[in-house]
């Protein structure tokens, strides 16, 4: 009988490196579940960005430090994976790059949904810090990118960002969906041979 937690490693020769951007109002943080599941296929850092910035200044800053990540691990082979708002910037910079990116639960139209969070103040997840979203910034951020060397990740009882709206959004690629669930994402478990898999098939084909 086939081994049901059995992962298959993407190249045993090349290294693999995921570079892991948070949602909104959040920080980079290595011991979540979802991290620390990705470390079971290879090593992972964190970026952190201010998600009440524009989009100018977001992509500028995650653009730097990734290549700047990137330079120090040239042996490795870079995968990115964002949540939700981290979702949405990893569709971007990925299809900037041509970086593969794993998609969990994203936010495909941020000028959109950002509008709900204008003028509340909030205290960060992480840190404590509070900040405030000013009315200009959603009207900065564009669509996420449809196509893109991408996984989409959604767990259908998300009810943050409606996996209804997002599975057709990126009806070119590769979109695996989960029952139950929520905006947190809850399957990362269970998504690691499809995220290994995803990677395979990028390595053959680049």
């Amino acid at each position: 009988m086939a081994d049901s937690n059995f992962v298959p490693e993407p190249n045993p020769v090349i290294p693999l490196l995921f570079i892991y951007i948070h949602g909104f109002n959040s920080k980079g943080d290595p011991t979540t579940q979802k991290i620390k599941e990705l470390g079971k296929l290879g090593e992972t850092v964190t970026v952190d960005y201010d998600s009440f910035g524009t989009f100018d200044a977001i992509d500028s800053h995650l653009s730097d430090e990734i290549k700047r990540i990137s330079r120090f691990r040239k042996d490795h082979f870079t995968v990115l994976v964002g949540t939700s708002l981290g979702g949405y910037w990893a569709s971007v910079i990925g299809k900037k790059y041509g970086i593969p990116a794993v998609l969990i639960n994203p936010s495909v139209q941020p000028q959109h949904s950002l509008k709900k969070h204008i003028g509340i103040e909030f205290e960060n997840f992480k840190e404590g810090q509070l900040n405030t979203m000013t009315e200009d910034v959603p009207a900065t951020y564009p669509d996420a990118p449809k196509v893109g060397i991408f996984l989409i990740l959604l767990d259908q009882g998300d009810d943050v960002l409606y996996p209804k709206k997002t599975e057709p959004w990126f009806i070119k690629n590769s979109v695996i969906t989960f029952e139950g669930g929520s905006h947190r994402f809850e399957h990362m478990k269970e998504a690691l041979p499809e995220i290994s898999k995803f990677i395979i098939r990028v390595m053959t084909t680049i």
